[in-house]
């Protein structure tokens, strides 16, 4: 048969390798050839020479085509080949397949449509089926392949094949053979072979059919089949392939069969779900869904099964979706809350955790099981946040917030909330900034809100030390921006009250950000939008400068989000669940466990792998496949657990043999025991347990439980308290080890060879192990999975990795992911990670200049000219014909009025009329310019130059515009980005894109233009801003899958990966990749082994950790303690609702009568405790022979007693957390008394249910001892007390101290103190599996209606009560306990307690010392009373060490008296003053301390109170009386202390007088004579030291080398500020680095004092009565004339103003009748200070005062003389104003500033025109320093440019390759590098070097001049 499906295709043969094109070198062709040759591993021959295929081939650049089959072949060899060789380094194999940078995909189409056959032979004509078409999927379905995690390179693979590959030609060409009977080739001969070299062909027909079968499957998988006609036609292909594999199979068996057959089951049963699917759609379009639904649920309903009494899903539901969120399909579920969602009125869709809920898919299917508890868990995890929305809406929404008055910010007060849902609120909330984060959380938005209320008045480090305990705004926590419709987008009416909702997660939370050192700042975090959220562009827009409508707050419920998320996802993503049958069954009978279902008609399928799977050997007669003899029947007692299948990588193999040896003690060295457990044959139900009893640490029961581990596919083992549950799991795994292999690197998937006779193993060989791939050990908590590792390690299994970064353990440390993981990235990896960043780095600059284009006010001539000149090129050409040469470059802003762009935006025209006005104006203004005019003058004379717009009151100041707060559009509405012009007259936007001439348009127009532009401009750039976002986050997520791979690279190596249920759950794609698979398709399994929890994780969690070729799941777990813990009380079990969502799988199915293997015996508990669990829930619970023998509890009369007291419980409501003070105190003193009997504190553990309880626990044992608390608990007291305790009432004593453990857990405490020296205290949720020596439980609950809240579910009673080994001791109230009516189990419990006399209101202590004192204690303070010490009350009396009796009541501790103080005073007499010793007995004596009045010196002076033990040498005493001392080397005298006076005048240095000498700098040196004498002397000696001064001769003063000045330059800068730097002597002053002083009444300029800034271009405010407006600019120098005469107008305080006409009026305070007495007015003239007070009205009407903007007053006459104001405007002789002065340039002189403060002048009217010159001038000076400075930089670049450029060229003509030879590496280096370093430099100084110097750019020319050099 020849098939033909595409010919004709060009060919093109290539001999070899070369990188030559032309005769000349290619730049990129060179950096192919170095990447190469660094980064290929050659590892041999055959590697190299893959890579160099592989490239060859799919060398994109060349234009190429196969021409022979045998290419095709070398080429997929080449692929198979890296594989093997390298399987580290996959990545470079899908990059040379998949990229598409390459032609790999063009070479994959290429084969494919050429025609092949099965009997090509050796033929051009047609390739070989077998060794071509099957090759290539051999190649593409490898599992390194496929499990790799770089999807973006796989998946366009499958899609190439899959639209190139005929199917039913694959199909009948796999018939063919099956009919002949043989794969083989009958033209292909033996010598044909020889010449192949080995390459790959298909040797068995399960190696044929088996990549046909993997491909079909990934095709399903990840392509779909989503046509009725790809599913029909992928249906014919499966069902002729299971056609021909039988066919093959009647010749035959073949190694490998059953994974042939079985994954053709499964993919039928895939493809019938999907078929099932598009029925069911197809249904909902023709007949309606909603009939469908309701037939349904009439055919489930029945006798003792629950009704659905509510609507199905989405659209399902007879009135429609409940909200946008409500869908039929989970997958199309948004994690997340949406809007409608959470303000949803209508009860969601919630089916009850009972089989036939799920009405809209199949009763029992593994769809309708993950359906059911993705439902349950999101509804617990959004349901509190919907309820307290809407409460909150209730409540008034964002106007009331719902909080106490005054607080914008805490925790709301919602009605009908309970006090375990808690809604906290966080006010006034602004978008602050969009961020990127390439090794973040991606984009991201900066949020700022109000501080908590309570953190006001607090110190910064308060506030962080808040945050850093609190819980609120952890990381991944869910928050929601809240804020009011907008009013311009009117709602639906009844959604006319309905909030905006977007909701987000917390992606940066920075404790030095929540409580910021600056004053003024808000708390501001980082935050992540959910996908899906809504409100994404406000939310943009917002972040770009706008704001968001109404008040904005933001929302936090006390859920949790980030540990649903991931399963919940997971539970989405996955298509496949294993063991379904089990799982997923409506119910568990004879069919599903095991009983033989008819089979008749059934030929293969689903059915045949089924019966194969379960019933092993029976389909083959009363033999086995290999002819064995069948064991005998199991006995009935192991009926029950034959129903369960063996794995199915054990059942493939019927010759299996279990070798149980590793289970054997180190002791044993019996051979016949040895024999006896090497060769077991498990799967016919043999198992040796009396041999392994007697020869192994394993009971009878753990035995039986290790057997159903291992030869269950899926194995349930019950653990009661302390019956090894651990211990068990870790021999489980061990024994899997050593009777199994991992998967080796590049095996085929389901042959376990890789194509050579030679590897494939026998089937028969009783040492080859099945291969498992990895085993996967998956607990639900870091501490759980902590524990279980250990025990691995401890017996020897280091062959493992842990997965995670939360383990507390040092002895993990190395085998965790994040330490192996490190430079283990392959070459191709490392290519694609440099990929990613570079990217990622290319999107964040994008990113950043979108926001700045979108964030700036007016537009700028350089961000509209391309698009003027494109949209309207005669307009672009009229704009630029008044373009000058510098315009371009640095004149770019639009506020600068020389550019043509600011020109004609604001009204000048070039019409024909005014061409001669224009120039001569343009001439004028260059006149002035040279001349120094002002040319704001001449501005003003021009035509039609004044303002058409509002008044300058109206017009809204440029400083209060906000640029970014856009319209509708997304253009700015601001003054600043639209001008505010008056509407007139004009003409048609189309008219005027079509215009010539853009200076004849009036204002109106121009401002319509812009406005058009603007508005393309924004929609644009936002565009391509949401663009270049999305492309970054996909560049992330490209970027997480590439080092998923590397940590595969990792996983592969190991045989035990360890993880948690999250983290299953949120790598789900590395999970999957663990093992070598095909999905569904594969043999080689995956085992997961769920450990130690599996009855306290739900099973939500347990779906989602099933990776899709897990075929065998152990369950260790025990459901008879805590359930998992819902947040909803309406999910558990006891709320009786029927949606049992805390039952466990583990649970569920024991309760369904699934097999479950029961450990038996305990060592835990001493026989008096485990009676009590035995008694009441495990009847067979066996005690082991340890702990019979377990000594009494020291210091107590029973082991075991309920202590009874009658003090009540506290807490305000049945849902607050439960308190009880009294009994506290007796827990925490009793835990004292039991430390003072020998026990160490980390024996003793004080356990309660309750989380209110813990607090005071914490708090009372914090008053004995130390203590420690597990981190799930401390993260429970950290939200209790951040909620109550922080926010106000601080009425405990710890509630302001850091928690122990608290942030660290048990890592920080074992760093700071040794547990073993901490009483652990603990809620019983947070301690199930783990023990203690002793327990002592706090039961809390004391009330008259029995009510005892979660102490009635035996679950935890059990949990309680089997906690200790020695001893437990229960505090709590016997007759609330007993009188409960929801729990029985306490009435048993204290039934045998009182059989014992256990029970009683007075606890019996026992003395150690004296065995017949026994004392009944009643309360805490009874232990004080009767046994202080821990004894008894009599006097201890011992003698102790010292002589003395011991002064302590009798104790039991510390019987030789080492540690005890004796308090008594010292006897001992001191030496040699004979004083006696005034000490305690216990403290050292040392010397003696008694004063001695007075003491005669030797200087004559008297020294008093000397201690005794110094006046014995009065030499040694230093005299403290002060001398004078003059020193003679400085002349200075001094007062030092009288013992100094020596070293004083030996050290002149040291003298501490002020140096006084005058400076160079002007200023007076301010430091110590003596430092200048030391710097002096030591110049003068060549830095001698200190000891020379003595003999240098005296210095005069004039003479000294001071140090430098330490005095403030107080000299004025051109910008009025004072210089404020140290002392630099004559040098030039620093440019000035305050803020610049330019403002006026429009605004201030924002920048440094060095930034250029223009002058305010708004109309002067200037006017008076007398003088008028002012006409021109508010920044340029006025020409109005100055009014003398006093303000008319009146203060607020009635007065009349004392200030000049025309400036603003003062404040009430500077009134001279009523204003500040303090406040006066200095006169510059007379020099004098007057107060305002003293001031007539006389005096204030001649001569005004003027108030500056710093505050202080000066007369007017002073201040025009200051300012020199005649200079300005002529006067006459009388002295009145007449006209302007020409202001004249002149020399460089600073800003005027206040003559008293220093302080800049600004905002007075009266001096605008010298003070406006002055800042004109001194704009112009910056202007061209700038100028310079750019100038200056540019050289530099075009210099640097220019060396590297020539050095290249230099080093290129010095090394020359020779010819025909590749060029050296080192050569090759210094090439490129040498182009990619000319090249960047060059084109950075392109431009600047452009503008400033005119020249040509010199890019091009230097780059093609290294070329040709090279």
């Amino acid at each position: 048969m020849l098939c033909t499906r595409a010919a004709g295709v060009d060919v093109v043969e290539v001999d070899a390798v070369s990188l030559t094109l032309e005769g000349q070198i290619r730049v990129d062709q060179v950096l192919l050839l170095l990447r190469v040759t660094l980064c290929s591993p050659r590892q041999s021959n055959q590697t190299v020479d893959s890579y160099t295929t592989l490239r060859t081939f799919t060398d994109g650049s060349r234009s190429y085509s196969f021409r022979t089959p045998l290419q095709m072949r070398r080429f997929i060899d080449a692929g198979l080949t890296h594989c093997r060789t390298c399987p580290s380094d996959v990545a470079f194999v899908l990059l040379c397949l998949g990229s598409p940078d390459t032609a790999g995909l063009q070479r994959l189409g290429e084969i494919c449509r050429f025609p092949y056959t099965v009997k090509a032979g050796v033929t051009k004509e047609a390739c070989s089926f077998q060794q071509v078409t099957c090759a290539m999927l051999h190649l593409v379905t490898l599992p390194a392949l496929i499990n790799s995690v770089l999807t973006q390179c796989y998946n366009p693979i499958m899609a190439t094949l899959a639209d190139n590959l005929d199917l039913t030609s694959v199909c009948q060409c796999a018939k063919a053979l099956a009919d002949q009977g043989s794969i083989a080739d009958p033209n292909y001969r033996p010598y044909h072979q020889e010449q192949d070299g080995g390459m790959w062909q298909p040797e068995t027909w399960v190696q044929l059919l088996q990549p046909i079968v993997n491909f079909l499957n990934q095709v399903v998988q990840r392509l779909g089949c989503n046509t009725e006609d790809q599913l029909q036609q992928m249906q014919q292909s499966i069902a002729s392939l299971q056609q021909t594999a039988q066919a093959f199979k009647k010749h035959g068996a073949c190694a490998g069969d059953y994974g042939v057959l079985n994954n053709l089951g499964n993919l039928d049963r895939l493809l019938a779900s999907k078929q099932a699917e598009q029925q069911r759609v197809l249904r909902k379009e023709t007949h309606g869904l909603q009939q469908h639904v309701h037939q349904q649920q009439q055919q489930r309903s029945g006798p003792g099964r629950l009704q659905a009494d509510q609507d199905g899903p989405g659209d399902t539901r007879p009135h429609g979706p409940r909200h946008d969120n409500d869908h039929t399909n989970i997958n199309s579920i948004s994690i997340a809350p949406t809007q409608q969602e959470v303000l949803c009125q209508v009860s969601p869709y919630l089916p009850a955790n009972v089989p036939g809920t799920v009405t809209h898919l199949e009763e029992g299917s593994p769809e309708a099981h993950r359906d059911l508890h993705f439902r349950l868990l999101r509804h617990d995890m959004v349901a509190e946040l919907c309820e307290s929305a809407v409460r909150f809406k209730q409540a008034g929404g964002s106007d009331s917030l719902a909080l106490p008055k005054g607080a914008t910010s805490g925790r709301a007060n919602l009605p009908g909330i309970d006090d375990d849902m808690s809604l906290f609120v966080y006010g006034n909330v602004e978008i602050k900034n969009l961020m990127t984060a390439k090794f973040g959380a991606g984009v991201q938005y900066e949020v700022a809100f109000d501080d908590l209320p309570f953190n006001s008045g607090k110190t910064s480090g308060q506030r962080r030390e808040y945050w850093e305990k609190s819980r609120r705004l952890q990381h991944g926590t869910l928050v929601a921006l809240w804020w009011d419709s907008p009013a311009a987008t009117p709602p639906r009416p009844q959604q006319a009250s309905d909030p905006c909702i977007t909701f987000a997660t917390i992606s940066i939370r920075k404790e030095q950000q929540l409580a910021p050192r600056e004053p003024g700042h808000r708390p501001q975090i980082g935050i992540r939008l959910c996908q899906g959220c809504g409100a994404n562009d406000e939310i943009l827009m917002a972040a770009l400068g706008g704001k968001l409508p109404g008040h904005t707050v933001m929302l936090q419920s006390s859920g949790s989000f980030f540990a649903y998320e991931p399963i919940l996802k997971a539970l989405q993503s996955t298509q496949t669940m294993p063991l379904a049958d089990y799982i997923a069954a409506p119910k568990l009978s004879a069919d599903s466990l095991g009983a033989e279902p008819s089979t008749a008609g059934t030929t293969g399928g689903a059915s045949f792998i089924r019966d194969l799977l379960r019933h092993g050997n029976r389909l083959f007669g009363n033999r086995g496949p290999t002819g064995r003899e069948s064991p005998p029947p199991p006995p009935p007692v192991a009926a029950a657990a034959a129903r369960v299948a063996a794995p199915a990588y054990l059942a493939q193999d019927a010759s299996f043999r279990l070798d149980l040896s590793c289970l054997l003690d180190e002791a044993v060295h019996d051979d016949d025991a040895l024999d006896a457990v090497k060769a077991i044959d498990i799967l016919a139900g043999y198992w040796p347990s009396d041999t392994l009893q007697e020869v192994t640490t394993l009971d009878q029961s753990q035995l039986l439980a290790l057997q159903a581990a291992l030869s269950r596919e899926l194995a349930l083992i019950q653990g009661p308290p302390g019956t090894g549950k651990t211990y068990v799991g870790i021999q489980a795994v061990k024994t899997l080890l050593a009777n199994t292999s991992g998967n080796a690197k590049g095996l085929d998937p389901g042959t376990g060879h890789t194509g050579h006779v030679d590897d494939v193993p026998s089937a028969t060989d009783p040492q080859t192990h099945p291969c498992v791939g990895l085993v996967l050990i998956v607990c639900f908590t870091n501490h759980a999975l902590d524990q279980f590792l250990e025990g691995l390690l401890a017996v020897g299994l280091t062959d493992m990795v842990r997965v995670g970064g939360r383990s507390k353990n040092d002895s993990l440390a190395q085998y965790n992911i994040h330490e192996l993981v490190r430079d283990k990235a392959t070459p191709a990896q490392k290519q694609l990670l440099y990929g990613c960043y570079n990217r990622a780095g290319a999107l964040e600059q994008r990113i950043d200049q979108l926001k700045a284009s979108l964030m700036q006010g007016e537009l700028a001539w350089p961000a509209v000219k391309h698009h003027v000149e494109m949209v309207a090129p005669d307009l672009h050409e009229s704009l630029v014909s008044r373009k000058r040469p510098l315009d371009d470059e640095f004149v770019e802003a639009v506020s600068n009025k020389r550019h043509f762009w600011w020109q004609w935006l604001h009204g000048h025209k070039r019409n024909n009329a005014q061409n001669k006005a224009a120039a001569a104006a343009e001439a004028r203004a260059q006149a002035a310019q040279v001349a120094g005019h002002n040319s704001f003058d001449l501005l003003a004379e021009q035509p039609n130059s004044q303002t058409t717009g509002p008044p300058a009151a109206e017009m809204p100041a440029a400083a209060n515009s906000q640029p970014g707060d856009w319209g509708e559009q997304g253009v700015a509405a601001s003054a600043g980005q639209r001008l505010h012009m008056k509407p007139a007259p004009n003409r048609d936007l189309e008219d005027l894109l079509a215009a010539e001439d853009a200076w004849t348009m009036t204002r109106t127009e121009r401002e319509k233009l812009y406005n058009c532009w603007s508005e393309q401009l924004r929609s644009g750039w936002l565009g391509e801003l949401k663009l270049a976002m999305r492309e970054y986050e996909g560049v992330r997520d490209e970027q997480r899958r590439i080092h998923a791979d590397v940590d595969l690279n990792v996983l592969k190596e190991a045989h035990l990966v360890g993880m948690t249920t999250a983290g299953v759950a949120n790598k789900q794609d590395l999970v999957a990749a663990m093992a070598p698979k095909v999905r569904l398709f594969l043999l080689i399994p995956t085992v997961l082994a769920s450990s130690e929890e599996a009855g306290e994780v739900f099973e939500a969690h347990i779906l989602a950790s099933l990776a899709p070729t897990t075929e065998h799941l152990i369950l260790i777990g025990e459901h008879e303690q805590l359930r998992p813990k819902p947040q909803l009380y309406a999910l558990q079990t006891e709320s009786g609702q029927g949606y049992d969502l805390d039952r466990s799988l583990f649970e569920r199915l024991v309760r369904q009568g699934f097999p479950v293997a029961t450990l038996e015996q305990q060592r835990r508990m001493r026989p008096s405790i485990s009676r009590l669990i035995r008694n009441t829930i495990y009847p067979s619970l066996q005690d082991h022979a340890s702990v019979r023998d377990y000594p009494r509890v020291k210091g107590m009369v029973h082991n075991v007693f309920f202590w009874d007291h009658n003090h009540p419980e506290g807490g305000r409501d049945e849902n607050a957390s439960k308190q009880n003070s009294t009994e506290a105190a007796m827990a925490a003193r009793l835990a004292l008394y039991l430390t003072q009997q020998g026990y160490k504190a980390g024996d003793i553990t004080i356990v309660t249910p309750y989380v209110g309880q813990l607090l005071l626990l914490r708090a009372e044992v914090r008053k004995y001892m130390q203590f420690v608390v597990s981190d799930r608990d401390a993260e429970e007291l950290a939200a209790a007390q951040g909620d109550e305790d922080t926010e106000g009432s601080q009425d405990s004593p710890a509630a302001n101290e850091k928690l122990s453990g608290s942030k660290q857990g048990f890592a920080a405490d074992i760093s700071r103190v040794n547990l073993n020296d901490c009483v652990r205290v603990a809620t019983v949720d947070n301690f199930q599996g783990e023990e203690s020596t002793i327990i002592i439980l706090s039961l809390v609950r004391n009330n008259k209606q029995g009510m005892i809240g979660f102490l009635k579910t035996s679950n935890r009673i059990n949990v309680m009560l089997s906690r200790a080994k020695h001893g437990m001791y229960i505090l709590g109230h016997a007759d609330t306990l007993t009188a409960s009516k929801k729990s029985t189990m306490w009435r048993q419990v204290m039934g045998l307690l009182e059989g014992d006399d256990a029970v009683g209101q007075a606890l019996p202590v026992v003395c150690a010392n004296h065995p017949e004192s026994v004392n009944k204690l009643r309360s805490a303070a009874d232990f004080d009373t009767f046994v202080r010490d821990g004894g008894c009350s009599r006097q201890c009396s011992a003698r102790m060490p010292c002589g003395h009796s011991c002064p302590r009541l009798c104790h039991p501790d510390d019987l030789r008296h080492l540690t005890v103080q004796c308090p008594k005073p010292c006897t001992h007499v001191l030496q040699p003053c004979g004083h006696p010793c005034p000490k305690l007995c216990y403290q050292d004596c040392g010397l003696c301390t008694r004063p001695t009045p007075d003491l005669l010196l030797p200087c004559g002076h008297t020294a008093h109170d000397i201690p005794c033990h110094r006046a014995l040498k009065p030499d040694l005493v230093v005299c403290t009386e002060k001398v004078s001392v003059h020193l003679p080397h400085c002349g200075h005298t001094i007062q030092v202390r009288c013992g100094d006076v020596a070293a004083v005048k030996a050290d002149a240095s040291s003298c501490t007088a002020t140096c006084g000498s005058n400076l160079e700098c002007g200023h007076t040196c301010k430091h110590r004579c003596g430092a200048c004498l030391l710097a002096t002397v030591k110049a003068s000696t060549a830095g001698s030291s200190k000891g020379s001064l003595a003999s240098a001769p005296p210095i005069p003063v004039s003479s000294y080398q001071h140090l430098a000045c330490s005095q403030v330059c107080s000299r004025d800068l051109l910008c009025g500020h004072s210089c404020g730097k140290p002392c630099h002597g004559g040098s030039t002053c620093p440019p000035c680095t305050r803020l610049c002083s330019a403002k006026c009444g429009h605004g201030q300029c924002k920048g440094l004092c060095t930034d250029l800034c223009a002058p305010c271009a708004e109309p002067c405010r200037w006017h008076c009565q007398h003088q008028g407006q002012c006409k021109l600019p508010c920044g340029a120098p006025c020409t109005r004339l100055p009014c003398n005469e006093r303000c008319t107008l009146q203060l607020s305080c009635g007065h009349r103003c004392p200030s000049v006409c025309g400036e603003p009026c003062p404040s009430k305070k500077y009134c001279i009748h009523c204003g500040d007495k303090s406040l006066t007015a200095y006169d510059i003239i007379v020099d004098e200070n007057r107060t305002l007070r003293d001031y007539d009205k006389g005096e204030v009407t001649e001569d005004p005062l003027i108030v500056l903007s710093c505050g202080h007053v000066l007369p007017m006459t002073s201040m025009d003389g200051y300012l020199e104001l005649h200079r300005a405007y002529e006067t006459d002789r009388q002295g009145n104003w007449m006209k302007p002065c020409q202001l004249e340039a002149g020399e460089q002189q600073a800003l005027k500033s206040c003559p008293i403060c220093r302080q800049p002048l600004a905002q007075i009217m009266r001096y605008g025109r010298p003070l406006n010159h002055m800042k004109v001038q001194h704009a112009d000076i910056k202007f061209f320093l700038h100028c310079n400075q750019e100038l200056a930089e540019a050289e530099k670049l075009y210099a640097a440019a220019s060396k590297a450029a020539s050095d290249s060229a230099n080093r290129a003509g010095e090394v020359k390759p020779a010819p025909n030879r590749r060029p050296a590496k080192p050569f090759m280096d210094a090439t490129v590098i040498g182009l990619q370093h000319a090249k960047h430099l060059a084109e950075q100084s392109a431009r600047a070097y452009q503008v400033v110097q005119g020249l040509r750019p010199p890019t091009v020319a230097v780059y093609q001049a290294t070329r040709c050099a090279i």
